[in-house]
């Protein structure tokens, strides 16, 4: 298996989150990564997985589903099953 390292700036902005319309748990994961985000003192960016700006981050991270927070190019967390302080400690990790 080809391991390579992204940089960070390839990526854009982080913390990320990728979402999409039709996801039942977009508005909710947005609520809670922004209310992590905001205790951590970062910027969240939000992007739509059917965006170009989404696709093309989902591409270069390999993401395999939505919601996920992008930490760090090799940092992913779906779904939103941690709690306020758990998800801090993430973003600081």
């Amino acid at each position: 298996m080809k391991s390579y390292k992204i940089e960070k700036g390839s990526v854009g902005t982080l913390p990320t989150l990728i979402t999409a319309k039709w996801c039942p748990f977009t508005l909710t994961a947005e609520n809670f990564w922004m209310e992590a985000t905001q205790a951590d003192g970062s910027t969240l960016r939000i992007l739509d997985a059917e965006s170009d700006e989404g696709k093309s981050l989902i591409s270069t991270v390999n993401v395999s589903g939505v919601p996920c927070l992008v930490a760090a190019p090799e940092r992913l967390f779906y779904g939103i099953n941690l709690s306020l302080d758990e998800a801090k400690s993430f973003l600081t990790d």
